[in-house]
């Protein structure tokens, strides 16, 4: 192959390369413009039912007892870098306790009942298909609850176990509950799992769909 002809065929393949990468990027660009981010979160349909304050007037055991009791538990395999006093799911007052090996600490990882001291257990099925279905707020069928302790789904890269409820909804919405506390971490449905698809894409970030200063790009 003389060396014309090889540079033609590599501006060839070159430009239907290129040519497809920049429809992509025409067409992610598009549908990250045209569809309403609270839509690609659920957030459009999510009804959470805001944490009722504390009152002045709360008998409660001291922070120190419940880290005591936590201390003689089964979960003090983690160390506790924050404790906080708060009103749980269940309207009733918590400890919540919080570690820097637990998701950098941004997630509970045990909960203290702030009137007895004793652990709370975790969140069970019927109660977390409570929450979904609450968070959801509109009159849906729920096709499936599962609890998942390892190999999440790659849409979900929250804090485990955690309770995967799947409705029957046109989205096909999944709504993952923490079995912690009963908080809803992640609500993931169709028009999601198209901008995720769409921004790997976009960016070129193949594995975390986080990177758009990679090598590629």
């Amino acid at each position: 192959m003389n060396k014309k002809l090889f540079i033609r065929k590599t501006h060839r393949w070159l430009a239907i390369v290129i040519g497809l990468q920049l429809l992509f990027w025409t067409v992610s660009g598009a549908y990250f413009s045209l569809v309403h981010i609270k839509t690609v979160r659920g957030e459009d349909r999510a009804r959470p039912v805001p944490p009722a304050p504390l009152t002045a007037d709360l008998a409660v055991v001291s922070s120190i007892q419940a880290l005591q009791a936590f201390a003689n538990s089964h979960l003090a395999k983690l160390p506790v870098h924050r404790i906080s006093l708060r009103v749980g799911a269940d309207n009733q007052p918590e400890y919540a306790l919080f570690s820097q090996q637990h998701h950098g600490g941004k997630w509970p990882f045990a909960l203290i009942d702030a009137r007895t001291g004793a652990i709370k257990p975790p969140l069970d099925r019927e109660k977390a298909k409570h929450v979904a279905l609450v968070d959801y707020g509109q009159p849906v069928a729920v096709a499936s609850v599962r609890k998942i302790a390892k190999d999440p789904p790659g849409e979900y890269a929250g804090p485990l176990p955690v309770w995967q409820v799947m409705l029957d909804d046109a989205r096909n919405t999944h709504l993952y509950v923490s079995s912690v506390d009963g908080q809803v971490l992640a609500r993931r449905n169709s028009w999601w799992r198209t901008f995720d698809f769409l921004w790997m894409l976009h960016i070129l970030d193949f594995n975390e769909r986080e990177n758009f200063n990679n090598t590629l790009l």
